[in-house]
């Protein structure tokens, strides 16, 4: 990551240096929280993109991530700009078992 692509460097808690130490050296799966909803009508795509981009970009802890490795101390980095990560599928051509299947197989479960 370049440099000028950082907003902000913090030192882990001790709170967030036990959480990244148990998900790196534990099979914890934890801390890791999933949702997924339906939507049963027409969504403007864009302004769904761009709804979730202007929350991303107001609030730095949704950019931020941890750095552990080729550092001295593991840290919080916070990236000046990052961009949605939005996957979008349609799914209505399919019958009720078929899109069962397909988001048993896309989640985590």
């Amino acid at each position: 990551m370049k440099t000028e692509a950082i907003e902000d460097v913090f030192e882990l808690s001790p709170l967030q240096q036990g959480i990244l130490f148990q998900s790196l050296y534990t099979d914890a799966e934890m801390y890791v929280q999933q949702f997924s909803f339906t939507i049963n009508a027409a969504i403007d795509i864009g302004s769904y993109r761009r709804a979730w981009q202007s929350s991303l970009d107001r609030h730095a802890a949704l950019r931020a991530s941890f750095f552990w490795e080729e550092v001295e101390q593991p840290v919080q980095v916070v990236q000046r700009d990052v961009e949605i990560p939005l996957q979008f599928e349609d799914w209505s051509s399919m019958d009720t078992g078929a899109q069962t299947r397909r988001l048993e197989m896309f989640l985590v479960l």
